[in-house]
């Protein structure tokens, strides 16, 4: 979206995307009235997307450099598995975290952030993490089992694939 937000008028839709780029330059929606299906989704937020829920696997959510953003703004569950959540800001951003997630599970992801940041969820947030992974998190949750450098074969052109002889090979993440 690049002029304006998809507004549900409270009706609280569920949106299912699948296998598409999704680019936000605004907030894509600014209230938390929709309900997100996603699956191997790219998105690029350029603000942060309201969120009643979130189901999302294999996806990867960024945030382009020169962006002060996060990517979810959630007041219900989360459930995500299998994702990369990345931040290419070379700067502080106004956010310590990646993501909001009020309650549910993240599952198998991995948080990078060229610029360290404290968080990868809003610290105010009960969203449980398990096996996953971070770059340049200072203050990682529980659940956040490896933080170093995590092998990516090319952060920086956006190619978020894993070296062959990055750590996280064969770590069941």
């Amino acid at each position: 979206t690049d002029a304006g937000r998809i507004s549900s008028a409270t009706k609280y839709p569920t949106l299912r995307f699948k296998g598409i780029q999704l680019v936000a330059n605004d907030h894509f929606t600014w209230k938390q009235e929709c309900h997100y299906i996603l699956d191997s989704v790219h998105v690029l937020a350029g603000k942060y997307m309201g969120a009643s829920s979130v189901t999302a696997s294999g996806c990867i959510f960024e945030v382009p450099s020169g962006v002060n953003a996060y990517v979810f703004s959630s007041t219900g569950p989360v459930d995500i598995t299998n994702c990369t959540f990345v931040d290419h800001n070379d700067r502080t951003s106004g956010s310590n975290y990646l993501t909001g997630a009020q309650s549910g599970t993240i599952k198998s992801t991995i948080f990078y952030t060229k610029t360290p940041k404290t968080y990868c969820i809003n610290p105010s947030h009960n969203a449980v993490l398990t096996n996953c992974a971070s770059e340049n998190i200072t203050n990682p949750e529980d659940g956040v089992v490896f933080n170093e450098n995590l092998g990516f074969l090319d952060i920086d052109n956006k190619h978020y694939n894993l070296r062959p002889t990055s750590k996280l090979i064969g770590r069941a993440l």
